[in-house]
């Protein structure tokens, strides 16, 4: 039905216009707000990082030669104005060692999902205090369901060829092979993404025909 449809895109375009808004309202972001220009960097950054975003960790994969660290910082301070620089690199590893980048990229993805979604948060709770570890634990708890709950019900979507179940999936993804290559080590960037995942799990047929329906059936059978 194109209204329903015409509801999810509004819905979801009012969850990330303030991200876009956000962009470009900074000085240093390009014609759209969404790019700083330094694609190459990013995506040469992409052909190597794991876990550890300093360049010795690069070197000690094999994508940087030790010698060549500080060359590296080097370029990265002025990183605007080397992006010839690194785009022959970038391409270089990809041409060199695809089997590496694509293993290194495949064991990012999951970064973009699993985690607290606090970290642009300025918590009050004191950093490794009580309440910032429960503050923390809570976050990651309620992450993970969402994530658990919406794989579920988008399964059973797609199993009943739903099509908000297909709509939805697009975005995700869409989302997941448009970072995949290029630094993506953060929950945020799958942030606009969660608002649709957050729709379909509000809306999904399957919780108001089924759970709602059998609660209701269940609550009504005690009182008699």
């Amino acid at each position: 039905n194109l209204k329903y449809v015409g509801i999810f895109l509004l819905a979801y375009s009012c969850a990330v216009s303030p991200w876009i808004i956000r962009n470009a309202s900074l000085p240093s972001d390009g014609f759209i707000g969404i790019s700083k220009g330094i694609f190459w960097t990013n995506l040469w950054v992409g052909t190597w990082l794991r876990d550890d975003l300093s360049y010795a960790s690069a070197a000690k994969t094999g994508f940087i030669e030790k010698d060549q660290v500080e060359l590296f910082n080097e370029k990265r301070r002025n990183m605007e104005m080397e992006q010839d620089f690194f785009r022959d690199q970038a391409l270089n590893n990809l041409i060199k060692k695809p089997i590496q980048v694509s293993g290194n990229w495949a064991y990012r993805v999951p970064k973009m999902w699993i985690g607290t979604r606090t970290d642009l948060f300025k918590m009050r709770a004191e950093t490794k205090s009580v309440f910032w570890y429960v503050s923390k634990a809570f976050f990651f708890g309620a992450n993970l369901v969402i994530i658990l709950l919406f794989l579920a019900l988008i399964t059973v979507g797609v199993i009943k060829k739903d099509r908000a179940a297909y709509l939805s999936l697009v975005f995700i993804f869409y989302s997941i092979f448009i970072y995949m290559p290029f630094y993506n080590i953060e929950t945020r960037y799958s942030q606009p993404v969660f608002s649709v995942m957050l729709f379909y799990i509000a809306l999904s047929g399957f919780i108001y025909k089924g759970v709602i329906k059998n609660a209701k059936s269940l609550f009504n059978s005690k009182r008699q």
